[in-house]
Order: structure tokens, then sequence, then C-alpha cells
């Protein structure tokens, strides 16, 4: 798959490409093959952390870099946003390591938010719940960082 975008077109030859969109791995192989034929680098860059992480400078970076030097040309720029930068190992591997990120913290939100439905149900103030759970075994960061229940937090 190869992709004709003005990137390409207008970047110059020797250009690093860093794309910390969240798409498919097989659409950043195929950006990262376009951008080889263009005499370009290409990572993807995927970031976890949100509004919150970027504006404490607390980001999470997933790169998926060809080789140790790319990744070591990328890591400072990434620095400058984020605290965690991992290395991938490969193209689309960023974006694997994002969506598998992004399916595990859904299931926490959908745990946490039927947990904290059912007390209400059952009568139990979430706020009380919602302190109860942050020092027991099913603290998350959906219970203390990202509560799904309006007012809790």
């Amino acid at each position: 798959m190869t992709f004709k975008l003005g990137l390409f077109k207008n970047a110059s030859s020797g250009s690093l490409i860093i794309d910390s969109s969240t798409i498919s791995p097989t659409v950043a192989m195929g950006l990262n093959t376009t951008a080889r034929n263009h005499q370009m680098t290409y990572v993807d860059a995927p970031v976890s952390g949100g509004v919150t992480g970027a504006a404490a400078g607390t980001l999470t970076f997933m790169v998926g870099a060809e080789n140790s030097a790319i990744f070591d040309t990328v890591k400072p720029i990434l620095e400058a946003m984020g605290k965690n930068i991992f290395n991938c190992n490969k193209v689309g591997a960023g974006q694997i390591a994002k969506v598998c990120n992004n399916m595990a913290l859904a299931i926490e939100m959908i745990g946490i938010s039927e947990a904290l439905a059912l007390g209400k149900t059952l009568g139990m103030d979430e706020k009380i719940l919602t302190n109860i759970m942050k020092v027991s075994s099913s603290r998350c960061w959906s219970i203390d960082t990202y509560n799904p229940v309006p007012g809790v937090m």
C-alpha cells in the first residue's frame, strides 16, 4: 500500500516524519513504504495521556521505528512533550500498542461504569463507593483519574 499525499510531495528528501495519529497499523506500514520511496524516514508514534498529560508534559509515546538509530533520533523530540517513550521496534507496532491499550481501557471503563451503576441502583453513594474503590483491589486509572460517573470527580 502506498499513498499519494501532499506531505510526501511537499516535504524534502531526507525528512523525518513523526506521525502521532492513531491509525491502522497497516496504514502506518503503507505510509512508511511511501516515505521510503521518497527518501524520507517515517515512524508511527501514537500518544496516550490526553489533554491532562499534554498539559503536564507526561504523555506516553509508543514509537514504531525501524531501528534503534531512528528511535534515538526521535526520542529527544518526543521527550519535549512526554515522559514515557517506548520503542516498539518496527513501524506499525506503535499503532498495535495503542489499539491494545485502548481496548484494555474500554474494558476497564465498562467494568467501572457497571460497578458504580450497580452500587447506585442498590442505594450506595457513588462518591463514597468511588473512594472505597480508589484504595481497594478495583483501583485503576478509570476510578481515580478519569471516572466515568459525572460529578464524582
